[in-house]
């Protein structure tokens, strides 16, 4: 009956699922820190006029950057042990993934 439902339907190999999200994960992370870099170049010309902004609150970059951009010293700076942890992190859940795809 399941594979009646899954005929018509698109269905990736697993190497390429585990390949979009690592491609996915390394994007994320150099995004993060494009942005770091761009936040401070706009502190440092002194170009926000909101000092609320939720881009200022030290939690915001904790949740979006994975802890790899920490603020300190009103800057944000990178963390060489927190983005070796994640991205040990991550590879260690990408071989979690490729093991739970290859046993559907």
């Amino acid at each position: 009956m399941k594979a009646a439902e899954n005929e018509g339907k698109w269905q990736p190999f697993n190497t390429f699922v585990i390949t979009a999200i690592s491609i996915g994960s390394c994007l994320d992370i150099i995004v993060v820190l494009l942005w770091a870099r761009h936040e401070n170049k706009k502190k440092q010309q002194g170009q926000f006029s909101n000092p609320n902004r939720l881009t200022n609150k030290k939690w915001f970059w904790y949740l979006v950057s994975m802890d790899i951009v920490l603020p300190k010293d009103d800057k944000l700076t990178f963390s060489l042990k927190n983005f070796i942890l994640t991205v040990t992190l991550l590879v260690l859940l990408k071989l979690w993934l490729f093991d739970q795809l290859e046993s559907i």
